[in-house]
C-alpha cells in the first residue's frame, strides 16, 4: 500500500494507538488491519515529480480503486507532457473512471493524447472499441466496492486495452500515433509530472477522484493477458480490503 492522503475520522483505523500490550501480533504484518490506501475527496491530488523511468511509449497501469458513494468518477493516474519551447501539450497516459455508466457503477477508461491531436481512448463505447467475447464480468465497476483496473499500450501491436479485475474487457488496434513521452530537452517546472487523483498538478483541480486508490503500479512494458491476470491474482484480494 501507499501512505494515505487526507485522513478523516471515518478513515482512521479502529485500533487505538499505541495498541495495548497483547492486542496485536508483532509477527503478523496484517495484525491489526490498517487502511494504507490513499483517500481522495475530489478536491485533492498527489504529485509525483518528473522522472525518466515514468515515461515510456509502451506501458502498463494498474490500481485497486474503491469509488466513494456519490462519486462521479475522475482521474486515477495521468502523465501530462508539455513543450516549453514550442508550446502545446499531450498526455503520455491516463487511466480513470467515467460516469457514462449504469446507476451505481462507473466505467473505467484509458487514453493518451499526441500533441495537437485528439485523444486516443478506450472505454468500451468507442466506434472502434472491441468488446472481448470472453468477458465474464461487466466492464463497469460498482461504486462503494474495491475493483482492480488496468490498462496497457503496446506499440508493436498498436493496441490500447482496458482491464477489469485482471480480465481484458475492451481494446482497439486502429491507432496510428504512439503516446508522447517528451516534446523537448528543456525541463519545465512540473512539466512532465505524474498526477494521482486529478488531471493536473497545477491550477484548479479538475476530474478529481472521490474514493480510495491503492497498489498503484506504472510499468514501462505492456503486460499481456496472462501476465495481467497473474498480477491481479497476486495482488491483495478485494475481499480482504475493507469496504468503504
Amino acid at each position: 500500500g501507499v501512505a494515505s492522503a487526507g485522513w478523516t475520522a471515518a478513515h482512521r483505523p479502529s485500533v487505538a494507538f499505541p495498541a495495548p500490550v497483547g492486542a496485536s501480533n508483532p509477527l503478523n504484518a496484517t495484525d491489526p488491519v490498517l487502511r494504507r490506501s490513499m483517500y481522495f475527496n475530489g478536491a485533492a491530488r498527489v504529485i509525483v515529480p518528473p522522472q525518466d523511468k515514468l515515461m515510456s511509449v509502451d506501458w502498463t497501469l494498474q490500481a485497486w480503486v474503491c469509488p466513494a458513494n456519490g462519486s462521479n468518477g475522475g482521474v486515477i493516474v495521468r502523465r501530462y507532457v508539455t513543450d516549453p519551447q514550442m508550446g502545446g501539450d499531450g498526455v503520455n497516459y491516463e487511466m480513470g473512471l467515467g460516469n457514462n455508466a449504469t446507476a451505481g457503477y462507473l466505467r473505467p477508461y484509458v487514453l493518451y493524447q499526441p500533441k495537437a491531436k485528439a485523444a486516443v481512448r478506450v472505454d468500451g463505447t468507442g466506434a472502434t472499441d472491441v468488446i472481448c467475447s470472453n468477458v465474464s464480468e461487466r466492464i463497469e465497476i460498482p461504486i462503494g466496492q474495491w475493483s482492480h483496473v488496468g490498462a496497457t499500450y503496446s506499440s508493436t501491436e498498436n493496441r490500447l486495452a482496458i482491464y477489469v479485475n485482471g480480465v481484458r474487457v475492451a481494446y482497439r488496434t486502429d491507432v496510428t500515433d504512439d503516446p508522447p513521452t517528451m516534446f523537448s530537452t528543456i525541463s519545465g517546472v512540473r512539466g512532465d509530472e505524474i498526477t494521482i487523483g486529478a488531471s493536473r498538478s497545477v491550477g484548479a483541480i479538475t476530474q478529481g477522484f472521490e474514493g480510495w486508490i491503492d497498489e498503484l503500479i506504472i510499468r514501462n512494458t505492456p503486460l499481456n493477458v496472462g501476465q495481467m491476470f497473474s498480477s491481479f491474482s497476486l495482488a491483495p484480494k478485494a475481499a480482504q480490503k475493507t469496504t468503504a
